[in-house]
């Protein structure tokens, strides 16, 4: 089975205790031999400026395994990355991506207010 690893503002699947960017917990991900591309999103576009909401009643015991946070839950996704601020920061972010991920990081989606 071929799959794409998609690394977004909530780092569902790879998030430490703080909601914050775990890379360990995406290194493991991200190498599982199924994965043969990881995405990262650059921004959060659902709702402007501030980010997207999962509702605890959409939080599904699977939905939240796939995530790694607790089910029937409300979980966020801020509006943009707690891992970096600036450009430069991204870049150093896509590149710790890159080695984590054995160089699987190779598409990069941005949105951008109005799409």
């Amino acid at each position: 089975m071929k799959s794409n690893g998609k690394a977004g503002t909530g780092y569902f699947g790879c998030r430490d205790d703080r909601s914050g960017f775990d890379g360990g917990r995406f290194t493991e991900k991200a190498n599982l031999p199924e994965v043969k591309l990881i995405e990262i999103k650059l921004s959060q576009g659902a709702k402007l400026g501030r980010g997207g909401v999962l509702a605890a009643a959409e939080n599904t015991v699977q939905n939240a395994k796939l995530r790694g946070v607790l089910p029937n839950t409300a979980i966020f996704s801020p509006p943009n990355h707690s891992a970096f601020e600036d450009n430069k920061g991204s870049i150093a972010f896509i590149s710790k991506s890159r080695a984590l991920s054995n160089v699987k990081t190779n598409r990069i989606q941005t949105l951008h207010r109005g799409h």
